[in-house]
């Protein structure tokens, strides 16, 4: 499987996913709860923290245990966005192969070939698949 293959796959589930999610009120909640999350990704405020630490810490909840949770915290919401980044990644990669004639392994893309399966994506599905920057 090609790495245009694999985008295209990508980008239709990102498309599905998108969706399912269609109201103007839906979106505009959306991209607040992505903007509160970017943020929290990049420096997790001590609310943040503490919702964690609230979770698997079962000791005082002292400045100092706080402090100490922080760049766990931080590792681990990193590390989750990487698993599930994988998984997506990994799902559109066990497509089936066939082999062709000369030798050649190809994705076995027979099945998305069928009508009402676009195996193209739309100009909005390229531009939901590269935006990447959640702002």
């Amino acid at each position: 499987m090609d790495s245009m293959d694999t985008l295209q796959e990508l980008a239709h589930f990102l498309k599905k996913q998108k969706s399912n999610f269609t109201t103007a009120s839906d979106q505009e909640y959306l991209q607040a709860i992505k903007k509160v999350l970017t943020r929290e990704y990049s420096e997790p405020s001590s609310k943040f923290i503490h919702f964690f630490v609230e979770q698997v810490y079962s000791g005082t909840q002292t400045d100092t245990a706080v402090h100490k949770f922080t760049p766990l915290v931080k590792e681990a919401f990193r590390q989750f966005v990487n698993e599930r980044l994988l998984e997506c990644i990994e799902a559109a990669g066990n497509m089936p192969k066939r082999e062709e004639a000369d030798g050649t392994v190809v994705a076995d893309n027979r099945d998305m070939e069928r009508p009402g399966y676009h195996t193209q994506p739309s100009d909005e599905e390229w531009e939901d698949f590269f935006i990447v920057n959640i702002t």
